[in-house]
């Protein structure tokens, strides 16, 4: 029996698009609440972000008064979720992957920062929406 190269390649090639296909992301897989916390050294400051699909996801930073800190962009493009905070002069770029997104917090440095489903276990109470004015 011979095999020829090119029936091989075929398969390989369909065997690694079904692959892919299996882990491909949705913009809906991202939508809903997600908690994280940020390790600063000294303090953790735990996290509340809120994606909607649209314009307007929140990010909560519960230990610092609960106060909803406004998303200016949220981009999802495949795996990966981008998250502009102007109002604090950083950015959220994160990955998809196994129930968490895993990315990189940047506001003056960057530290790592994963999101997960599950909620943390005490929530600080509503305060008003951090403006440019409150800082």
């Amino acid at each position: 029996m011979i095999i020829t190269r090119r029936p091989l390649l075929m398969g390989a090639a369909a065997a690694g698009f079904m692959a892919s296909g299996a882990h491909a992301q949705s913009a809906a897989d991202f939508m809903g609440e997600w908690f994280g916390a940020l390790d600063l050294g000294s303090q953790r400051l735990r996290l509340r972000l809120v994606v909607t699909d649209g314009p307007r996801s929140t990010l909560y930073s519960i230990d610092q008064g609960n106060s909803a800190i406004p998303v200016g962009e949220t981009r999802i493009e495949g795996d990966q979720l981008t998250l502009s905070l102007p109002v604090i002069n950083a950015s959220f770029r994160g990955r998809l992957s196994n129930g968490r997104i895993e990315g990189q917090f940047t506001q003056g440095g960057v530290l790592p920062l994963v999101f997960s489903r599950e909620q943390a276990s005490e929530q600080a109470p509503a305060r008003d929406p951090l403006t440019q004015e409150r800082l």
